[in-house]
C-alpha cells in the first residue's frame, strides 16, 4: 500500500511533527513497507486458532492510585507542550457533539 505525500503530510500534521520533503519521501517509503507487511498477516489461515483471551499466563498487578504534587514549576514545564490551555489545564477540542 503505497502512501502518498499528502497523506504522510496529514499523519505529520496529526502527530504534531514537522518533516522536511527528503524525510516525507522516506517515511512515506518506510510506512508503506509496514502496512504492506501487515497487509500480509490479512492472509494467515487463523480458521483452526482457538481463541485467547491472553497469551500468556500472566495475571494483571494492580497498586492503589496514589495522588502526589508535581514539584515546582513542572506544571508550567509540562503546560509549555500544549497546544492550547485554559487554567493550567489543557484545551482540546470536543469529543463528542452536543445535540
Amino acid at each position: 500500500m503505497a502512501l502518498s505525500l499528502e497523506q504522510i503530510e496529514h499523519l505529520e500534521e496529526l502527530a504534531r511533527i514537522k518533516l522536511a520533503p527528503k524525510e516525507r519521501k522516506l517515511y512515506a517509503k518506510q510506512l508503506s513497507s509496514v502496512l504492506d507487511y501487515v497487509n500480509k498477516l490479512q492472509e494467515v489461515d487463523v480458521e483452526a486458532a482457538l481463541p485467547t483471551g491472553h497469551a500468556s499466563e500472566s495475571k494483571n498487578i494492580v497498586r492503589d492510585d496514589e495522588v502526589v504534587d508535581c514539584p515546582a514549576g513542572e506544571v508550567e514545564r509540562i503546560l509549555e507542550n500544549a497546544p492550547d490551555m485554559k487554567d493550567s489545564l489543557f484545551k482540546v477540542k470536543p469529543v463528542f457533539e452536543k445535540k
